[in-house]
């Protein structure tokens, strides 16, 4: 739960506490770093937590369910149903993980509809776009 409450503080010195030196080096801080940066607001919620282990053995993983919502400070807005899995070193530090997600509808509003970014900042930079087609009978 400590991993969660510091990537939901946006805290990547605490988050760094967590990972094992092999997976978080000196280049990886910076880009995690960069990127909770980009973030208004995250937050992740686990709901589910399966801890794994092999006894007298090296096999330690946990699964984990989680709800995670961000906002980003371009405007842009992701709201995910994670299930991860975490690899452990034998320090109980993450070695490694593998993330699959369902994407929530809020994410993309409709199916024919997006976000304008383009290379000048104007009025609409981030807005959500609702592009209306016509629909013709052969």
């Amino acid at each position: 739960m400590g991993l969660s409450k510091a990537y939901s503080d946006k805290n990547s010195e605490e988050l760094h506490k967590y990972y094992s030196e092999d997976f978080w080096n000196d280049n990886q801080r910076k880009k995690i770093s960069k990127w909770l940066e980009s973030m208004e607001k995250i937050s992740m919620k686990p709901y589910k937590i399966i801890p794994l282990h092999i006894k007298d053995g090296d096999f330690k993983h946990v699964l984990t369910w989680s709800e995670e919502e961000r906002i980003y400070k371009n405007g842009s807005y992701e709201k995910f149903d994670l299930m991860e899995q975490f690899v452990l070193d034998n320090n109980g530090k993450v070695k490694n993980f593998k993330q699959w997600k369902a994407i929530d509808s809020v994410n993309y509003g409709m199916s024919n509809g997006g976000k304008y970014f383009g290379k000048e900042k104007i009025s609409i930079q981030g807005n959500l776009l609702f592009f209306l087609t016509e629909m013709r009978q052969k």
